[in-house]
């Protein structure tokens, strides 16, 4: 897949270590201790399910030579990467032979290729989080499986990145209280979605659909569960 068949959400790999460390990230509950979040990230780029790129050379070197970003390929579990500096060594064994004290050996050669400025495509390391990486037990929100295609009519609402929404805005101001006069209770949360759905899709659903217990309702509950199981 090229830059021109389907483009890229490229991030640095320390931006997106600090994507996942905002409040307002959906799966910051999932990943809330930092060493979990690195490994996670790291975990993602050697998959070679993402794509990655960066530029050849060691230290700044290809920095001052203005070399050209290219995909890196060859990423395994013993690839070196390096999230909040940018860097990966893609490291491979060459076995060869030769005489030693008149035997012949096997030898095992390692040499490694590094590359700086290192980029993953957020998106990607994302759907490889919550499809590999998650708690178990844990229900992602970044896509919902009532969302998906089904044999009928399609639903008139695409329901995941309401969803989401709900998880980020719940994230940033926290559970309801009579101390904040505007997240006092569900109906502040009910208005902010539906003035996301009005700008998203042009349209907003009837409150009673909005508020059905598969909705709203249970999107808090279930927040609410994680944030417990975090113990937050």
């Amino acid at each position: 897949m090229t830059d021109d068949q389907a483009p890229y959400d490229w991030r640095p790999l320390w931006s997106i270590f600090c994507a996942l460390n905002s409040a307002e990230h959906p799966l910051y509950l999932a990943f809330l201790l930092p060493d979990h979040r690195e490994k996670a990230i790291i975990n993602a780029v050697r998959s070679n399910k993402v794509a990655v790129r960066g530029r050849r050379g060691g230290g700044y070197s290809s920095l001052v030579t203005g070399g050209v970003p290219e995909e890196i390929k060859g990423l395994n579990k013993d690839a070196d990467v390096n999230v909040l500096q940018n860097e990966i060594t893609v490291r491979e064994t060459y076995v060869s032979t030769a005489l030693k004290n008149g035997i012949l050996a096997r030898i095992n050669t390692v040499s490694g290729e590094t590359y700086v400025s290192v980029e993953a495509d957020l998106r990607e390391v994302e759907q490889s989080l919550c499809k590999y990486a998650l708690p178990r037990g844990w229900r992602e929100p970044v896509a919902d499986e009532a969302s998906r295609s089904r044999r009928g009519a399609p639903p008139k609402y695409d329901w995941a990145p309401i969803r989401t929404e709900a998880f980020r805005l719940l994230g940033k101001n926290g559970d309801f209280s009579l101390d904040k006069p505007k997240w006092k209770n569900q109906a502040c949360l009910e208005k902010e979605l539906l003035e996301f759905c009005n700008k998203t899709f042009g349209e907003e659903p009837a409150h009673s659909t909005l508020n059905e217990k598969k909705y709203l309702s249970s999107w808090i509950e279930e927040w609410r569960k994680q944030k417990r199981a975090v113990g937050n």
